[in-house]
Formats: C-alpha cells, sequence, structure tokens
C-alpha cells in the first residue's frame, strides 16, 4: 500500500527542549528543564493521534575540582505520558507509557 499526501507517522510539528541553569554557590549548579512535545499521528491514514506532553526534570550538579555529582529528579510532576505506539484491530490506539517520577545520579571522575 502506498500513502500519498499525508504526515508519517510519529512525526510532531514541535519539539521544544528548555533548560534553565542557576549557579547557586562556585560547587553548585541547580537546573530546571522541560520537554514539549506536539501531538502527531500514530498511524499512516492519518486519522489517529497521539497526544502531545509537557513534562519537567529538576536537579542539581556538584563540581569539586575535575569531579562533578549530578543528580536529578525526571519527571519530577509525574505525569503520565506516551512517546510511542501502535493502532492495533480495529484500529484501536495502544501506548507506551513513559516512566513515571524517577531518580537518576551520576558521579564524573576525571583523571
Amino acid at each position: 500500500m502506498t500513502y500519498t499526501d499525508v504526515v508519517p507517522l510519529l512525526t510532531p510539528n514541535w519539539i521544544v527542549n528548555t533548560t534553565l541553569r542557576y549557579r547557586v554557590v562556585v560547587p553548585l549548579e541547580l537546573f530546571l528543564t522541560s520537554k514539549y512535545v506536539s501531538e502527531s499521528y500514530l498511524d499512516n491514514e492519518n486519522t489517529v493521534m497521539m497526544p502531545s506532553y509537557f513534562v519537567w526534570d529538576i536537579g542539581f550538579i556538584v563540581d569539586v575540582s575535575e569531579h562533578s555529582i549530578d543528580f536529578r529528579v525526571n519527571n519530577f510532576t509525574n505525569r503520565l505520558y506516551y512517546s510511542s505506539g501502535y493502532v492495533g484491530e480495529p484500529g484501536v490506539p495502544h501506548y507506551y507509557v513513559q516512566a513515571p517520577l524517577n531518580f537518576v545520579g551520576t558521579i564524573y571522575l576525571r583523571f
């Protein structure tokens, strides 16, 4: 089957990422990031839509000499959102749920 004059599936019109950083004191930096993805089609016929979503992450970075610690809280508003999916039979959308509120820590060691 060939599709013409349709928007490719899972291709949103807008993907917007923002980051706000604030250095509290010399070794400590706080950050707030956001991501907005507009709705997109979930099928090749352009009849089923994937909902748009907006998520927030927060965290901090501590730089000590050549090493640093990064701690972040992803999806800190604990929003239920989907970034992918498919259309099953008979035309029922199925979405892949993304992670709820979660924590990530990273230690960077430079030698």
